[in-house]
């Protein structure tokens, strides 16, 4: 499994889950990711993938295992509530779900992924961070970053096997 394989599993399988009502697009970085999200319909709902880096195998591990990290960064379209604060966790103006809900759809539609391959066992992708982003350019914007971490296969001769839903 390489980079440009994982980011096109994970686009394709969530662009499926997310329409018609969410927006789903790939960044470079961070930043970009953000800014992306800042700028998109603002009645919409959105994730930005990125994916960060390779970390080499933990000890101990295979020197055949590369550690891909990746994030997806959710936006909501958060309104204007009567009460700011209950968007975290109630229904948002305009019947869309709240912030937390959108957070945990994708955090558990990516961690259900399962990545198989004949020669490995089945890998599926672990939440190491969860953060907050607030501004962009000096707006007001609701952006949280799930970071993922998924170990891999190193030779890129192996074939990259299957993506699946659990």
């Amino acid at each position: 499994m390489n980079a440009f394989r994982l980011l096109r599993a994970l686009q394709d399988n969530l662009s499926a889950e997310m329409a018609p009502d969410g927006l789903l697009t790939v960044a470079a970085e961070a930043t970009e990711a953000i800014e992306a999200l800042g700028k998109q319909a603002p009645d919409k709902w959105g994730v930005a993938l990125v994916w960060q880096g390779y970390n080499g195998p933990e000890d101990g591990e295979s020197p055949d295992w590369q550690n891909n990290r990746f994030s997806a960064f959710v936006r909501v379209p958060v309104g204007l509530p009567a009460i700011p604060g209950n968007a975290l966790h109630r229904e948002i103006t305009g019947g869309h779900d709240s912030v937390l809900e959108r957070v945990e759809w994708v955090s558990l539609a990516v961690r259900r992924l399962r990545f198989t391959n004949p020669d490995i066992e089945p890998r599926a992708p672990r939440l190491v961070r969860s953060t907050w982003y607030r501004k962009e350019d000096g707006h007001t914007i609701r952006v949280h970053e799930l970071e993922f971490e998924l170990v891999t296969a190193l030779d890129v001769a192996v074939e990259d096997g299957v993506l699946t839903v659990a």
